[in-house]
């Protein structure tokens, strides 16, 4: 998965998805513990594509630096 971005409000995050454009569709949830909602895209099929995936995403996705993740990790975070 890469992570895209983390936001306190949800209609913030959806004004965000909404002024970009996405190689693929993105996904979001909300933090369990925190009560902060993850924009991330994939799954990948290893973090090696993932990292690729990341180096070919539009600058202004690039701008909030993007990170992978694991599934585990986000099934973790999921209420």
């Amino acid at each position: 998965m890469i992570q895209l971005l983390v936001a306190s409000e949800e209609d913030k995050l959806q004004s965000y998805i909404a002024s970009q454009r996405f190689p693929v569709p993105p996904a979001y949830y909300r933090r369990g513990d925190r009560g902060t909602y993850v924009l991330v895209l994939g799954p990948y099929p290893d973090q090696r594509e993932a990292r690729r995936a990341i180096d070919r995403l539009p600058g202004s996705l690039r701008r909030n630096q993007p990170w992978v993740r694991s599934m585990a990790a986000v099934q973790r975070e999921l209420p």
